[in-house]
């Protein structure tokens, strides 16, 4: 199902997510804090986790083990340390725009994204629609990174995403995504900012390995503010929710951020992928 039919999660949610919910029930009334340990649905989630050695482990369970609520809203989020980039807004009915985005001074280097636990559904209904919105952005990631790979690009980078799966204190079967933190230019609101000069001159080579990525993964959610600059001169895919979707995005939000010339070269070479795909 696509994540955009999650405007309300009770109505939108299928009949087969409806019935593992319901199987699980007593997660909800407390009586266990783990799904059943043979439904292959959930145990998938296992591989998407942060490695056991990896080294945020201490350090998330030194932010985590003595909190709670810090994820109920925005307010509680910085409240807890944390800078947030994007923040919640409040008057949106759509779960899927709510997700929170923040650093913090323990973990340089990464970014933790969330989405608030204040919104008054079902408390295991929510935290698993939270669980599938990760996973969905992890295989994006994952998909994205084999075409780099394949493909042989030099000037694209993408960020590695982890699932953490939150303490006892927190409520029951909560996660949160974790994400490598990029050195971009994130001025992409000022018309005459670093994100949008990168974009109108960007060099041919990396608009190549652009188009080619973008026509290999079927498109995604390509506006130039989720593929920014990072300040070394690579494109950096920072959002990786809609692998897949929008093609047409690539005509509508790509496009006019270049000049004239490039316009035209990424126009014609789309063209020629599109005539043959076997050249990505």
């Amino acid at each position: 199902m696509r994540l955009d039919l999650f405007r309300n999660p009770i109505r939108s949610i299928n009949r087969l997510f409806l019935a593992y919910i319901l199987s699980i029930s007593s997660i909800v009334h407390g009586v266990q804090r783990t799904p059943p340990q043979n439904n292959t649905e959930v145990n998938s989630y296992k591989k998407y986790l942060l490695p056991k050695n990896h080294p945020l482990q201490k350090k998330l369970k030194q932010l985590f083990e003595n909190s709670s609520g810090i994820f109920r809203s925005t307010l509680s989020f910085k409240k807890a340390g944390f800078n947030v980039k994007v923040g919640l807004k409040i008057k949106s009915v759509d779960i899927t725009k709510q997700l929170m985005v923040g650093s913090h001074p323990s973990i340089p280097g990464y970014l933790i994204k969330k989405y608030p636990d204040s919104m008054k559904y079902p408390s295991l209904t929510l935290q698993l629609f939270q669980l599938k919105n990760y996973i969905t952005r992890i295989k994006g990631a994952q998909i994205l990174s084999h075409y780099v790979e394949k493909l042989k690009l030099k000037h694209i980078v993408i960020p590695k995403k982890w699932l953490y799966r939150l303490p006892g204190n927190f409520p029951p079967f909560s996660h949160l995504l974790i994400v490598e933190k990029m050195d971009i230019y994130d001025d992409w609101d000022d018309p005459n900012g670093q994100a949008r000069k990168c974009y109108y001159n960007m060099d041919k080579e990396v608009l190549t390995e652009l188009c080619h990525l973008l026509h290999a993964v079927k498109g995604c959610d390509s506006i130039p503010r989720n593929q920014p600059f990072t300040r070394s001169g690579k494109i950096a895919f920072i959002d990786t929710e809609d692998i897949g979707h929008y093609k047409g995005h690539f005509f509508k939000h790509l496009l006019p951020a270049l000049n004239p010339q490039l316009q035209e070269y990424a126009t014609d070479l789309w063209e020629r992928l599109e005539r043959d795909p076997t050249k990505n």
